[in-house]
């Protein structure tokens, strides 16, 4: 009989999302002899991370998603994996829809149940996802054991000021593995594979392409900065459903030569260390860990108001623009910026061990929520 610690972590796909990319790091480090992770994921096909998952020794299960067989059921299905599995802690990470795993880990007598907030905020909130949401709030707060948020912003939009300011709730952010980054010494080579001219700085963005990152803020940051005669590349790293309306705006202001989509890539240390500057220009975000990423590349980081407080590594290199503001403010922004990248490895290791963003510190944490120390 196995004496290891068997985490069920209920999320909605494990694709290269942030929530998803944290799990990863986090189940690549953990002690695995003495934990055991499955991911139950409500989609019918596979997954970005599932071959790694299985290498690692964990586990995927599959449900059909909770509307196309309703709370009830999804309910009962999700209990029954549970008491199958005899799972010891079951940690949700699917925003309101955590009150269904939560009230699933409950009937079934699991006595640590983890409902984790990453987003700060949602999109076409109609008034029957309102009435939905309220629901599945009394829901979480009534079968929940434990609350993490990873910002400030992200607990209150999920479980309220009265949760988050109460012992059950813990802000943990999300870890990366830094030394990959700032111990990057590839920037002439990854440029040179690029294209990318001597005489050109490279604005870029990491993420998926979807209307949430508002990467079409970025092309027609790169528009005025080509009318304005600088010499620049972009780089848009990563997919979604919104390449081709990004690439027809491409197109439309004649930037082919300008712009390069580079689609998925596991070596973000590579790409970032390529960039002079980094645009992260999202309508909202639970934490936006690539914007740490960022700065302990030594890059500006152009930044959306709208972006948690919690990413800010007090380094100097962040600056806040509003979405509100015309985009030649943004464009502004990034000429005064485009010759202050600053790699000071002393200092950014340190700002990291401040604001307990080392990858010691969290799985520390995570061990505390699972009750192993």
């Amino acid at each position: 009989m196995s004496d290891k610690i068997k985490v069920l972590h209920v999320v909605g796909t494990m694709n290269m999302g942030g929530a998803e990319t944290m799990l990863m790091n986090l189940y690549r480090n953990i002690d695995r002899k003495k934990i055991e992770f499955s991911f139950l994921q409500y989609v019918d096909n596979g997954s970005y991370y599932d071959d790694e998952i299985i290498k690692l020794g964990g586990k995927i299960i599959r449900l059909k998603p909770v509307r196309e067989r309703g709370v009830l059921k999804a309910i009962s299905d999700l209990k029954s994996v549970i008491e199958k599995e005899k799972y010891d802690v079951v940690h949700a990470h699917t925003l309101f829809n955590c009150g269904i795993a939560m009230i699933a880990a409950k009937r079934a007598g699991v006595k640590i149940r983890i409902s984790h907030a990453h987003t700060s905020q949602e999109t076409n909130f109609g008034l029957v996802k309102k009435i939905y949401y309220l629901f599945m709030n009394l829901m979480i707060k009534y079968a929940t054991t434990k609350y993490v948020g990873v910002s400030e912003g992200a607990g209150k939009f999920l479980f309220g000021n009265s949760i988050v300011n109460s012992n059950k709730y813990s802000f943990l952010p999300n870890f990366i593995e830094y030394k990959t980054i700032l111990n990057n010494s590839n920037r002439k080579s990854i440029r040179q594979e690029l294209g990318v001219d001597k005489n050109e700085f490279v604005i870029g963005n990491v993420g998926r392409f979807i209307p949430l990152k508002n990467q079409k803020l970025i092309i027609e940051i790169a528009k005025k900065l080509k009318s304005n005669n600088e010499k620049i590349k972009v780089l848009l790293v990563g997919d979604g459903d919104e390449r081709e309306n990004l690439l027809a705006l491409v197109r439309k202001y004649n930037l082919e030569k300008e712009v390069i989509f580079t689609g998925y890539r596991t070596d973000t240390d590579n790409l970032l260390g390529a960039m002079d500057i980094f645009i992260f220009p999202s309508l909202f975000e639970g934490f936006g860990m690539v914007g740490v990423e960022a700065q302990v590349a030594g890059l500006p980081c152009i930044v959306s108001s709208n972006l948690p407080k919690e990413i800010d590594l007090e380094l100097g290199l962040i600056e806040r623009v509003s979405l509100n503001d015309a985009v030649e403010k943004w464009v502004d922004a990034v000429t005064s910026k485009k010759d202050k990248r600053e790699l000071d490895k002393r200092k950014i290791e340190k700002a990291l061990v401040d604001v307990s963003f080392t990858k010691e510190k969290i799985i520390e944490e995570f061990y505390k929520l699972y009750e192993i120390i």
